[in-house]
């Protein structure tokens, strides 16, 4: 009995997470007092905001959950009057990512996502793969390793590339989990020479 239970519900999530792909989504851009990004299906059943974080620090009144402000005056307010109705889900991005496990807000739910989380998403498809890009170009860490290309010391501008490998190093660093790191550099010739990074556990350090 008990594994004709699992079994149906497991065909119900299946059969709902069917339903969801196949769903038509509109995409709405920088809606005042809610976030960066929406998407919603055309019926208004459901609706994900997105707010984005780059370089700028989060408005702690306007754009974090944990301040009860952010549903009374806030985003949260926002996405509540312009998604009435609506199953609406408000999803912070940020290099690291908040904890917002003790938001408890029944009427919009509140997920934090590191630009980590992002790049594991699949990004085989051309479009994709240069937003990624751009968003390399933007320095933000998780996406610094999609512009390699053309990096070189031995030219004019050898300082400034050195800053963007180092930069590189840095984000890749963080990508396998490593928290501390030692720059390894020798430099020879024009044309020769190295920048490199030891990637090392607290305890490797003295």
């Amino acid at each position: 009995m008990k594994r004709n239970s699992e079994k149906t519900s497991c065909n119900k999530c299946a059969t709902a997470a069917k339903s969801r792909i196949n769903k038509e989504f509109l995409v709405e851009l920088e809606i005042a007092g809610c976030g960066d990004l929406i998407l919603r299906t055309e019926d208004n059943s459901e609706a994900y905001v997105f707010e984005f974080k780059v370089g700028s620090p989060l408005q702690f009144r306007n754009q974090d959950p944990r301040n009860p402000e952010f549903f009374i005056s806030g985003y949260g307010a926002g996405i509540k009057g312009a998604l009435f109705g609506t199953n609406a889900t408000y999803i912070l991005v940020q290099n690291d990512p908040e904890d917002l496990s003790k938001v408890r807000e029944k009427s919009l739910l509140c997920r934090a996502k590191s630009w980590r989380d992002v790049y594991k998403c699949c990004h085989n498809h051309p479009l994709v793969h240069d937003l990624f890009e751009s968003f390399g170009k933007l320095d933000i860490p998780a996406f610094i390793q999609m512009n390699t290309k053309n990096m070189s010391l031995g030219h004019g501008k050898a300082t400034v590339e050195a800053v963007k490998i180092h930069k590189l190093l840095e984000a890749i660093a963080g990508q396998v989990g490593s928290r501390k790191t030692k720059v390894d550099v020798k430099m020879g010739s024009q044309e020769n020479g190295y920048i490199g990074m030891k990637f090392l556990t607290e305890g490797e350090f003295c």
